[in-house]
């Protein structure tokens, strides 16, 4: 009842009433609104401290007022020329600029490795981040002699099953670094841990004779197949170079 007065007194719009029906389901909690405070002037600064203003900028563009659908037919053969008008932007540097400097929005934001999850729901939940070098803000895995670890880098890695590679009854195999993230799964060992998506690279004596007839033409001696939808999850201890 008392929001309905408040709308009958102000004599709100259909569109600043949908405005502000999305800004009060934001609300998780009653108490959020107990916090709010009761001077406009308090709002406005507190507006500006946690976002800066931006730099707008602005252009004079020639409009052809025959394109206008908003203008009357009348109005159009009465529009001087040329006609002009303003167009305003934000500068792109200066837009993420600000952001970034922003406390409020940093705090929100994900910094660093993909998270492997049981239930993504981020974009730094997906392969995309996690195949990624530029997404990672500085923070990469390491080899054991401390050089960067890369998606798409090829290493000399041991796997975990049962197999030969691991008392050196057969060579280590040779895979793709598909992508690097941090695991925080529940099948993790340690919840953080880094680990990689390896996807297995053939000679052609090695690939099943199953794959081989999909091949069309025989792998040369050098050559490496590789397997895309057979990725085997590996903690650093199992690369070798």
């Amino acid at each position: 009842m008392a929001l309905g007065l408040w709308v009958e007194d102000v004599g709100i719009s259909r569109e600043k009433y949908l405005s502000l029906l999305e800004i009060l389901n934001l609300v998780k909690d009653v108490s959020q609104l107990q916090k709010v405070p009761r001077s406009l002037a308090i709002i406005k600064r507190n507006v500006k401290a946690s976002l800066p203003l931006f730099k707008m900028r602005r252009k004079s563009i020639p409009v052809n007022s025959q394109q206008m659908p908003t203008l009357p037919n009348a109005s159009k053969k009465l529009a001087p020329h040329p006609l002009t008008t303003w167009m305003y932007w934000f500068d792109p540097l200066n837009l993420f600029t600000t952001i970034l400097s922003s406390p409020d929005f940093t705090s929100k934001m994900h910094f660093g490795m993909a998270h492997l999850v049981d239930q993504p729901s981020e974009l730094w939940h997906s392969t995309s981040w996690a195949s990624s070098i530029r997404s990672t803000s500085g923070e990469f895995a390491y080899y054991k002699d401390e050089t960067l670890i890369f998606p798409s880098d090829v290493v000399y890695y041991h796997c975990l099953s049962g197999c030969g590679c691991q008392n050196g009854d057969k060579p280590p195999h040779i895979g793709r670094i598909y992508s690097i993230a941090k695991d925080y799964t529940t099948a993790a060992l340690v919840p953080g841990c880094v680990v990689f998506h390896i996807q297995q690279l053939l000679y052609s004596t090695e690939i099943p004779p199953r794959l081989a007839r999909k091949l069309p033409e025989e792998l040369r001696a050098k050559e490496l197949l590789c397997v895309k939808d057979d990725l085997q999850i590996l903690s650093k201890d199992h690369l070798l170079s």
